[in-house]
């Protein structure tokens, strides 16, 4: 008589055995998946953290250490110019004078003399400058010599002579110009010009040119 007792079944082979087995299954595929999820997430920190850190140090352009050091401390303020001590000279002014007077000789031939150009250049440290510049057209057959002693300039009835003598020799028929220098004192503001004819005249004919030293 054959026994009715069965052998009992693997776990794997019954129901509540086979359902326990799935459920531990995708417990342990849950855990797995966690615990990679959390290692790559702890390796992106590790890769992207020294970044962060590296483009702080583009922006800040020192260490975070460094930066913070220097934002505690006050930036030094730039200290302002000092005025030179040193006194400066005074300069000279050129001052602009009346011109366009004109004088002429007759005898012994015609010689016209005319200031072109007139300036005053006054120098708190040199005496007055008084620049004549002067036309001077010969009209005559002959020709004139305007040598030393020709040009003068009457400061309160006294003569002064030029800085340097003119030497003008004009030829028959010309016209020149010739620049002369005066040296005046700051007081001075009328003078003469006095042009004397130096060929041996004996008359001594000279003409005035009044000039006025105050600006125009």
């Amino acid at each position: 008589m054959e026994s009715k007792h069965k052998d009992p079944q693997p776990w794997w082979q019954t129901a509540p055995g086979l359902i326990k087995a799935v459920a531990g299954l995708l417990t342990a595929v849950a855990g797995l998946v966690a615990t990679l999820h959390q290692f790559n997430g702890t390796v992106a920190d590790a890769r992207v953290t020294p970044l962060k850190k590296h483009s702080a140090h583009l922006v800040l352009g020192d260490s975070p250490g460094v930066a913070n050091s220097a934002s505690t401390q006050p930036q030094a303020q730039a200290q302002p110019e000092q005025p030179s001590e040193t006194a400066q000279p005074p300069q000279a002014g050129v001052t602009i004078l009346q011109s366009g007077q004109t004088v002429s000789f007759i005898r012994p031939y015609p010689l016209t003399i005319k200031v072109i150009k007139s300036t005053l250049t006054a120098d708190p440290t040199n005496p007055n400058v008084l620049a004549l510049t002067l036309q001077c057209t010969n009209q005559g057959g002959n020709a004139y010599l305007l040598g030393e002693g020709a040009l003068r300039i009457l400061l309160d009835g006294s003569p002064l002579a030029p800085v340097k003598e003119t030497n003008l020799l004009l030829l028959a028929d010309s016209a020149k110009q010739v620049e002369v220098d005066f040296e005046l004192p700051p007081t001075a503001k009328k003078v003469d010009l006095q042009i004397k004819d130096t060929t041996g005249n004996p008359d001594e004919i000279k003409k005035i040119i009044p000039l006025d030293l105050t600006p125009h």
